[in-house]
């Protein structure tokens, strides 16, 4: 884990948060009741029983949404995780989408601002699915995923950013 304060141009602060096989970037826009911030995990592959660099890389990022972003709104703070959720040999399942599930949640932001996609890794579970549209189905399931491909539209209110995925 770690962290490291990189200034762009203008207004835009851009932390990028490293932990284990993933990475997380979080971005801070603008100021004051306009400002916003997103938090954006890759390839986390968590494994149930070796869960505690990522927990302390999650208080790591967090801290730094408290330090470097505390201005924000926590209803203008997102999270985007990129998918492979599961470590090997048990990525696909009920289990590795309920602990992905549990660890995103600990982050503590609103559920509304909490966007997962799904990774190939994710539609592992051939022994617990007969189908990958089944193994799908749990996935949509576990984080309430909306779209009927899994796709997400976010727009931050009072900007015109919008997430995809």
């Amino acid at each position: 884990g770690g962290g490291e304060r990189r200034r762009g141009g203008g207004s835009t602060d851009t932390i990028a948060c490293f932990a284990g096989k993933g990475s997380a970037e979080i971005s801070a826009e603008g100021g004051g009741r306009d400002s916003w911030a997103c938090v954006v995990l890759g390839d986390l592959h968590l494994n149930p029983g070796e869960m505690t660099p990522f927990y302390k890389a999650r208080d790591e990022i967090k801290a730094l949404l408290d330090t470097q972003c505390g201005d924000v709104p926590d209803d203008r703070k997102f999270l985007v995780s990129l998918g492979d959720l599961g470590a090997y040999g048990i990525a696909g399942t009920t289990e590795s989408f309920e602990n992905a599930k549990n660890y995103l949640e600990g982050y503590g932001l609103p559920k509304r601002n909490m966007r997962i996609v799904t990774g190939n890794h994710d539609l592992e579970g051939m022994e617990e699915f007969k189908t990958d549209e089944e193994n799908f189905q749990a996935w949509r399931n576990a984080f309430d995923v909306d779209g009927e491909q899994g796709q997400f539209v976010a727009e931050i209110p009072g900007t015109k950013c919008v997430l995809l995925g």
